[in-house]
């Protein structure tokens, strides 16, 4: 503003429009404490502006570093960076920011993962530190997780994250220090987007790279690791790149936009994706763009602005919170108008009073079908972002979840109305396990889950346009599960597609972490293994930060043994076993906390009726207790069905054990005839014994057999060790069927129902084990 003072509006988490609150604006509010700036720049969840003299100032989210105040404090007003003076550009990135200094040098801080600030290293920095190897650049932009510099003769280099090209060196190699963008000469200004990078050529064309989804407008949807020339294009003045569009400013202040348009942020007047450029509807007179995230905005004459695209948290300032496909105006920024003032381009509309719907909405996993198109011919075109037949695309899991939810919304649980199913399309690529293979097919996955990203998006947007009060739960199994927490990221950031969200439910979710809020139950009873995901240290960090600012909206099913989502329980070897549990989330049975049993304690349930019963307590319902209508306090199983279960983490039991005998026991009816009270277990009445399997050195046996033909009704299973432990689950026979011919589940070997009869002999050994012990198994 004049005098240098400034103005934000839209989402405020952590305090980033600097008015002192962490309130939404749908209007333009002042920044406390600046003035005398002289440019301002705004990224993934942090605000800067360049101040006289060169010295900085930032405000916002500062969790790791990107307000350069040598502190992780979130500030709702300015605060210095610290050792910056004589800075000529600021920018700021997802959650990093640069400056770039005399003699073309320059500074960066905040997050380093995949080396965005370019010193050499991947380590955070509270404070700035200097670019390895960069001076005379005339220019800096920062993106989602890389940063480029434009340098003398309009070359560029560029450093970070470079899982699909962005860093325009013919790789994909993510970067500590610049490397030299293949191609590029006499460009006169560089764009980044959240993983794409374009230049603005002398001759008003435009050339890009990186992530594409039509973002490159090349007329492709492939990702492209040297640059492209943007189909068509001449005669622009400037570039702006945002989440997954860019824009270009062409002369008489019209502007050309392309990439996805799933908000409306190309402003066409439509949501449709371009992978090539479209006119931006009814704008002339611009003489600057910016197009952060899912939204657009134009500066127009006489210091007035017009926004189009995303608008939940009032990002667009013209007083509402509609999305927009064309542009409106900023309100009191040059004449602004307030909605339903006369001029006003396009009024909130009314909220349809009839509009009561629920929404299920699944992402299934990797290798699931449908694969009805490749990786490329989905990133060439996506096409719709949900299945016409949804059963087809919801996969093992998430169907048996959906078939749950169903059932409980059939039960007196609820009241709800019939539920609409939405399934979302994309490639969900094969796992493939060989390491040599990893250099390609990392990034593939990450392209694969981006589309899922994209396609997801737009499957809630679309939702949002058929009933803007529906209720939505969402749930992701595998690479599904990283598709949602790809849109979380997106949503932290500034975007706000999951505002209709109610509950968010995922199984085997690659980027699990340990010792996390949303992880459900404990390791020991199946819910949450103790251990990180096979993506986690790559995960978005963004996507915790969301977590973390809405709390009980995410819960998360890892099974111990599952390695997508544990790979600290390898040592578990339930793959010795035969079977993974990655895929067996339907069979395996765990201590669910949102029903209760007989005794007023977490119920056993199959993973996927209890993933099923935390969505409809999200919702607001109490779930039903039971277990496909039988004994929801036991395990349910019938006869011939195939048990695979894994005693683990039995502190010193190798030491001592080397085998564990199985009983299958007619539970019994006094206490005085259990059969830890008998002298000798092995010949209790009503037992049946079905096999004795070996003890390892770590503590951990595999138990598998088939339940006996007996009658209907309560049995325990009864693991008896040489010292006489005894490990006892309760298993109810029926004669329905239970919809699964395999059971799975994990017996916790550190806390046997009856202690052992000898004393440990080796020192320091605790007698009966400790929960403790488990802390070389699990890291935790």
């Amino acid at each position: 503003m004049p005098s240098g003072t400034a103005k934000c509006w839209g989402y405020n988490g952590s305090g980033r429009l600097g008015d002192g609150t962490t309130t939404d604006r749908v209007t333009p509010v002042d920044v406390v404490g600046i003035s005398g700036a002289t440019a301002l720049t705004a990224g993934g969840s942090q605000t800067c502006a360049l101040m006289p003299g060169g010295t900085a100032k930032c405000w916002g989210y500062n969790w790791n570093g990107e307000l350069g105040d040598s502190t992780t404090t979130d500030r709702v007003t300015p605060v210095d960076v610290v050792g910056i003076s004589g800075a000529t550009a600021l920018a700021a990135g997802h959650n990093h920011t640069c400056a770039l200094m005399p003699s073309g040098t320059a500074k960066c801080w905040g997050y380093n993962y995949n080396g965005r600030l370019g010193d050499g290293t991947i380590t955070r920095r509270l404070t700035p530190v200097d670019v390895v190897g960069i001076s005379g650049a005339t220019a800096l932009t920062a993106g989602g997780s890389h940063t480029c510099a434009l340098m003398p003769g309009g070359t560029a280099k560029c450093w970070g994250l470079n899982s699909a090209g962005q860093l325009g060196d013919s790789t994909t190699t993510d970067r500590l220090t610049p490397v030299d963008v293949v191609g590029i000469s006499g460009a006169t200004a560089l764009a980044t987007g959240r993983d794409h990078t374009c230049a603005l050529m002398a001759s008003g064309t435009a050339k890009c790279w990186g992530a594409n989804s039509g973002r490159l407008g090349d007329g492709t949807y492939a990702n492209r690791s040297t640059p492209v020339d943007v189909r068509g294009l001449s005669g622009a003045t400037a570039l702006t790149a945002g989440g997954s569009h860019t824009c270009a400013l062409m002369p008489g202040g019209a502007a050309k936009c392309w990439g996805t348009n799933s908000s409306g942020e190309l402003g066409d007047g439509t949501t449709s994706d371009r992978v090539t450029q479209v006119d931006v509807v009814g704008l002339s007179g611009a003489t600057a763009l910016t197009g952060p995230s899912l939204h657009t905005c134009a500066l127009m004459p006489g210091g007035g602005a017009k926004c189009w695209g995303l608008n939940f948290s009032g990002q667009l300032g013209d007083g509402t919170t509609g999305t927009r496909s064309t542009p409106v105006d900023v309100v009191g920024l040059g004449g602004g108008t307030v909605p339903g003032d006369p001029g006003d381009p396009e009024p909130e509309p009314e909220p349809d009073p009839d509009c009561n719907k629920t929404y299920f909405v699944g992402v299934r996993g990797s290798g699931e079908g449908p694969q009805d198109k490749s990786l490329e011919q989905y990133e060439q075109a996506p096409g719709d972002p949900t299945y016409l037949t949804p059963r087809d695309g919801l996969g093992g899991p998430i169907g048996d979840v959906h078939t749950a939810f169903l059932s409980q919304v059939a039960s007196d649980a609820s009241n709800l109305d019939p539920v609409h199913l939405r399934t979302v399309a994309y490639p969900a690529i094969p796992v493939d396990t060989n390491p040599l293979n990893f250099p390609t097919y990392v990034p593939a996955y990450l392209r694969s889950v981006e589309v899922g990203a994209s396609q997801l998006t737009r499957a809630l947007n679309a939702i949002k346009g058929e009933c803007a009060d529906a209720r939505v739960v969402l749930a992701g199994y595998s690479q599904g599960a990283d598709v949602i927490n790809a849109v979380m990221a997106d949503a932290h950031t500034g975007g706000s597609m999951l505002e209709q969200v109610e509950k968010i439910v995922v199984i085997g979710d690659p980027s699990h972490r340990p010792n996390r809020a949303e992880n459900v139950g404990n390791w020991w009873t199946l819910g949450s293994a103790n251990g990180h995901g096979a993506t986690s240290a790559i995960a978005n960090n963004d996507t915790f930060a969301f977590k973390d600012a809405h709390p009980g909206l995410v819960s998360s099913i890892c099974a111990i043994g599952d390695l997508v989502c544990d790979t600290s329980s390898a040592q578990v070897h339930l793959e010795a076993a035969g079977v993974g549990p990655h895929g067996m989330y339907s069979a395996l049975t765990m201590a669910c906390p949102v029903v209760k049993d007989s005794s007023g304690g977490p119920a056993w349930q199959y993973s996927t009726t209890c993933a099923a019963q935390i969505l409809i307590e999200g919702l607001g319902y109490t779930p039903s207790t039971r277990q496909g209508g039988l004994h929801a306090d036991q395990m349910i199983a019938q006869a011939g069905t195939h048990i695979l279960a894994s005693v683990v983490a039995a502190v010193g039991i190798g030491k001592r054990v080397t085998n564990l005998k199985a009983l299958f026991t007619k539970k019994p009816t006094a206490p005085a005839t259990r059969i830890a009270d008998i002298a000798d277990p092995i010949v209790a009445a009503d037992s049946i014994e079905v096999g004795t399997f070996p003890v390892d050195k770590s503590g951990t046996a595999i138990i598998e057999f088939d339940v006996p033909n007996v009658p209907v009704g309560e049995y325990e299973l009864n693991l008896v060790g040489d010292d006489g432990r005894v490990y006892r689950t309760p298993i109810y026979v029926t004669d329905q069927p239970t919809g699964s011919n395999l059971l799975m589940f994990v017996v916790e070997g550190s806390t046997p129902d009856v202690p052992p009869t000898t004393e440990p002999t080796d020192p320091g050994e605790e007698p009966g084990g400790s929960a403790g012990g488990s802390s070389d198994l699990f890291g935790s």
